[in-house]
């Protein structure tokens, strides 16, 4: 890709019950000898999770039902440059970094119920998990 440029802008809306948001973003470039290539992205949002399961058992079923509210953030970049030294050698740097805030609230409830299928007993249980890490790379 010599001598020339090209950019891509995307945005994204997912309008689940809470909504969240993408938005990335590539630029290449290439003049003479040299190359950059450099993206970046994230999202922004909330996401919902419904999910059912019913267990049967001899005796009783399990009926299990569970709704989440899961955290989608995050954040990633990269950036490479390369130089070509000769027509079959080429040398460079990339770049990586990613950051995410990932978490959930979570409530999952469990209703057992006998052969007459009425409720014996109730399982409830409700979460909040908050998780964070980043990476950065270069190579």
């Amino acid at each position: 890709m010599k001598n020339s440029w090209k950019n891509t802008l995307t945005a994204a809306s997912d309008p689940n019950h809470y909504n969240y948001y993408t938005l990335r973003n590539s630029f290449l470039y290439g003049k003479n000898r040299i190359g950059l290539a450099a993206g970046a992205g994230g999202k922004l949002g909330y996401s919902s999770i419904q999910q059912g399961l019913t267990t049967l058992y001899p005796k009783d079923a399990w009926m299990l039902t569970y709704t989440g509210k899961q955290k989608e953030n995050n954040l990633s970049a990269r950036m490479a440059l390369d130089y070509d030294l000769s027509a079959k050698t080429t040398i460079g740097f990339q770049y990586l970094a990613t950051i995410n805030d990932p978490g959930s609230r979570d409530l999952a409830k469990v209703n057992i119920n006998n052969t007459a299928s009425v409720t014996d007993s109730l399982l409830i249980n409700n979460c909040n998990r908050n998780l964070g890490n980043s990476n950065y790379l270069l190579f």
